[in-house]
């Protein structure tokens, strides 16, 4: 007899991505340890198209999961499909959890601040820059965000002196130059 998780992948490859996921998310329920599941789920919604049902099933399921939760790989794929899918604030749910939680990683604080920033949320979007930058002064989109942050706050010296600071480390990159 066939498990439910091989099931799903037998749907899949037969096309019937509704089935698939359906029996993926019953065999992940039957054992919600197994992130290849999860990752099976994943795939199958992402064919489907369905990135908003995705993110909230994600949402879901890692309240009760701390294997889930702790799960970065995941998220990560999860951050990156809401992105490309132009759900930004659903994006900016998780990034800010993640932040709340002291990753101050580039990966993180750049696409969050630059949803702050689209927000007009430009106090909290400078507030994480900075300390992101403490921690990580020689990321140039950190900077950049920064300067463009101050720019919109009217601080142009500062964020000259940001610009400055890029263009030294990136001598040979457009983004600097792109912006001062």
């Amino acid at each position: 007899m066939m498990n439910t998780n091989s099931r799903g992948v037998e749907a899949a490859q037969a096309g019937d991505l509704a089935k698939a996921e359906s029996l993926f998310k019953q065999a992940y329920a039957e054992d919600p340890s197994n992130q290849g599941i999860f990752q099976n789920i994943i795939r199958a919604m992402q064919m489907r198209g369905n990135i908003d049902g995705l993110i909230d099933y994600y949402e879901q399921a890692r309240t009760g999961n701390s294997n889930l939760k702790a799960d970065k790989n995941i998220e990560n794929q999860i951050i990156e499909l809401a992105l490309r899918a132009g759900l930004q604030q659903k994006a900016k749910k998780i990034l800010s959890n993640r932040a709340k939680q002291g990753d101050y990683r580039a990966t993180i604080i750049a696409p969050l601040t630059e949803i702050l920033f689209e927000d007009n949320e430009l106090e909290q979007a400078k507030a994480l820059l900075v300390k992101a930058i403490e921690i990580d002064r020689n990321d140039p989109s950190l900077l950049t965000n920064l300067a463009i942050i101050e720019t919109e706050l009217g601080n142009y010296q500062i964020a000259d002196r940001l610009y400055e600071e890029v263009i030294e480390q990136r001598p040979n990159e457009f983004l600097g130059y792109y912006n001062h």
